[in-house]
């Protein structure tokens, strides 16, 4: 079950649909759905800065980038907290609970700030998203995938 059901998340306006479609395609490694929901010129910032996560500039930087990560996990849920909305912007305080393919998890806590345009029919798209991860954990992390993942010598 990749979005958790929970009550921050019922009965969800349309820009918090489109936000939880991403998270959805995250979480299963959906580029369709990804692609769908976000626009062309969607930016990605990971935060905070000095993890030195490069920011993803358009939706096909996003994609790209994310297929080359996203199949390293095996299991993938998110659950969402807590849901913050304004015309155009929509909060989320989330979590991961994960599992990689090489077999050690991925639990980790978010607040992303998602800016949302309307488009001319109705549904929203994802213009821009600033991700605020658990960064002692994300450092640890990456660590231990590049690890498994270097090449042996």
């Amino acid at each position: 079950m990749p979005v958790v059901p929970s009550a921050a998340i019922e009965n969800p306006s349309k820009q918090l649909q489109a936000v939880l479609k991403w998270a959805e395609g995250m979480a299963t490694a959906n580029f369709d759905i990804l692609g769908a929901v976000l626009a062309d010129d969607y930016v990605h910032t990971a935060l905070p800065a000095n993890l030195s996560i490069p920011v993803l500039g358009s939706k096909e930087h996003f994609i790209k980038h994310y297929q080359g990560v996203l199949p390293i996990f095996s299991s993938f849920d998110v659950s969402v907290h807590e849901v913050v909305e304004a015309p155009g912007r929509v909060v989320l305080h989330a979590a991961a609970d994960a599992m990689t393919k090489p077999g050690f998890p991925y639990i980790n806590e978010y607040i992303l700030i998602f800016h949302v345009a309307e488009q001319p029919d109705g549904s929203f798209k994802l213009t821009s998203a600033k991700e605020f991860v658990d960064s002692k954990f994300t450092a640890g992390f990456m660590e231990q995938l590049q690890k498994v993942l270097a090449p042996s010598s």
